[in-house]
């Protein structure tokens, strides 16, 4: 097709079969000529480079910055290509996660780590009040996690039990809650009447 600016454009109509030499010859409007010898290849495969973020708290979604994904050629040369596919994308499983790209009719997978909550530090004063209330405000706490996570401050849902101290009580249990895991640590504590005010 004459683009009429002194170039043209060849369209394909007929397949020939891969490794073979294919002379292309345009004609524009002007008379001129213009002929490309190409060879014809397929996609052979495709190969992945991993993400520079691979350890994810459960519920993360997968972040692709610094993957690459490359098409393999049957000539041995490769293009970086973008409208691929990757499963999954939420990383819910705790452990070793498969990522699978697909492009083309081809996949290829990296690993990466995810973690789930299994225990709740905390540091409590030796003694505790009566009318003290137990919130995630007045307590310093700390979610551990598996498969070498770090340690955080709690984004999910926190429960105390009780909620408030009384004289008597001598444990206090917190459960904690995020992307579905749930992890429950009791911790013995000692609840005193408040001091007298003096005058």
């Amino acid at each position: 097709t004459d683009n009429g600016d002194g170039t043209a454009t060849v369209t394909a109509t007929s397949y020939t079969a891969v490794g073979e030499v294919v002379t292309i010859t345009a004609t524009n409007a002007s008379g001129n000529t213009a002929t490309v010898t190409v060879t014809v290849k397929e996609i052979v495969g495709i190969e992945v480079t991993s993400p520079t973020k691979t350890m994810y708290y459960a519920g993360e979604t997968l972040d692709t910055e610094g993957m690459a994904v490359m098409a393999i050629y049957s000539d041995g040369t490769s293009v970086e290509v973008t409208d691929y596919d990757i499963d999954p994308t939420l990383l819910m499983k705790d452990g070793t996660n498969s990522v699978t790209v697909s492009y083309n009719g081809f996949e290829d997978s990296f690993y990466v780590t995810v973690g789930t909550v299994n225990g709740i530090q905390i540091q409590l004063p030796s003694v505790i009040y009566a009318g003290t209330t137990f919130d995630v405000d007045n307590l310093n706490i700390m979610i551990s996690y598996t498969n070498g996570l770090p340690s955080r401050s709690p984004v999910g849902d926190v429960n105390f039990d009780p909620v408030t101290a009384t004289v008597g009580d001598t444990t206090l249990k917190i459960s904690y809650s995020e992307a579905g895991f749930t992890t429950e640590n009791t911790f013995t504590i000692t609840v005193v009447e408040q001091p007298a005010e003096t005058e």
